[in-house]
């Protein structure tokens, strides 16, 4: 999650973006439904114009680390980066053992594995990591 981002005279708070390996920050699709009438995407130039809702607002609680099942092995691929987030002790890309003690292996391919992703919507999760080390992520509300 960001701490803040602003938009003209709009601010938005922890905002859930994922931080990818080459140090590029993205927004959630849900983010720009939620807050923008219309979206300019203009890549020949860099330009990228939102017009907000006149209303604009975001709420969503999301998991303050994100998992992904790479190469048959689960990676802490997203977590939330504002000091309230409980994604403190995982680092970005880490591999750890299990989620809520379901290991890699558990999932018979990438999809049975998405399918949980999605569905899950408990308010934490535990991850293990590698050292045996049990860390609890909990979900942190995103609003304007």
């Amino acid at each position: 999650m960001a701490d803040t981002i602003g938009f003209h005279n709009t601010t938005f708070s922890d905002l859930p973006v994922e931080l990818l390996e080459s140090n590029r920050t993205v927004l959630g699709l849900e983010f720009i439904l939620n807050t923008c009438r219309s979206l300019i995407l203009n890549n020949n130039h860099g330009q990228y114009i939102l017009q907000l809702k006149p209303a604009a607002s975001y709420s969503l609680e999301e998991l303050d680390a994100r998992v992904d099942l790479s190469e048959r092995q689960l990676l802490i691929v997203g977590k939330n980066i504002s000091p309230s987030g409980t994604a403190a002790p995982p680092l970005m890309g880490e591999a750890i053992k299990s989620v809520n003690d379901k290991t890699a292996a558990d999932y018979p391919d990438y999809c049975s594995f998405l399918n949980w992703r999605l569905q899950y919507s408990e308010a934490e999760l535990i991850i293990e990591k590698m050292n045996g080390t049990k860390v609890v992520i909990r979900k942190t509300r995103a609003t304007k």
